[in-house]
């Protein structure tokens, strides 16, 4: 099942382009206009992902990460902002669950990279190789 990404950007054109770059990597892209839109959206289509502007002109990210935990089905959910602010990556201490800000220089390509990052499946330890026997060996 590919993972599904909710995008919550102000700009139609970087929306777009941000939509194609994930498609184009493997994930199922959402788009919202806005936050009312994007908080539905989390109630309803259930995304594996939320990536949005840091400086939304309704909530703010803290409220808008805050707004998301508390819908349903949005309690887990990783949230990567996208600040315009170069001072402000990393992870985020304000709301519950995985959240990352990223700061610029944006790449397409670093979205992306952190959009795998957040979904990659947590990996235990290694399974122990299963003992080979030989099938046809002489018994000693």
């Amino acid at each position: 099942m590919t993972p599904r990404v909710l995008l919550l950007l102000t700009q139609p054109g970087q929306r777009a382009l941000l939509r194609d770059a994930l498609e184009y990597a493997g994930f199922t892209a959402i788009c919202a206009e806005d936050t009312l839109e994007c908080l539905l959206k989390v109630s309803f289509e259930r995304p594996d992902l939320v990536i949005a502007e840091d400086d939304l002109p309704v909530l703010g990210a803290p409220d808008l990460a805050a707004a998301i935990r508390q819908r349903r089905g949005g309690a887990e959910v990783p949230i990567i902002l996208l600040s315009r602010r170069p001072q402000a990556a990393g992870a985020l201490v304000e709301p519950t669950g995985p959240a990352m800000r990223l700061s610029p220089p944006l790449r397409i390509g670093r979205v992306v990279q952190a959009a795998r990052s957040l979904l990659a499946p947590v990996e235990g330890p290694a399974a122990p190789e299963p003992r080979r026997e030989r099938v046809g060996a002489a018994a000693p």
